[in-house]
């Protein structure tokens, strides 16, 4: 009798990714987009301020 050992280990399933992950992407695009939104808004009403007070 020949002996097949177990080769469950040697499967390679496919890994979907769950909900967890999809939250930590979308927080981690957020914080990438955070600073350069901030940065141009903060601009643009520097700008329009800048404007109304001299205007």
């Amino acid at each position: 009798m020949h002996y097949e050992p177990n080769r469950d280990w040697e499967r390679e399933e496919e890994v979907k990714p769950g909900w967890k992950d999809f939250v930590a992407m979308t927080i981690a695009a957020y914080e990438i987009i955070l600073v350069p939104m901030l940065i141009i808004f903060g601009v643009l009403g520097g700008v329009i301020l800048l404007f109304y007070l001299l205007f």
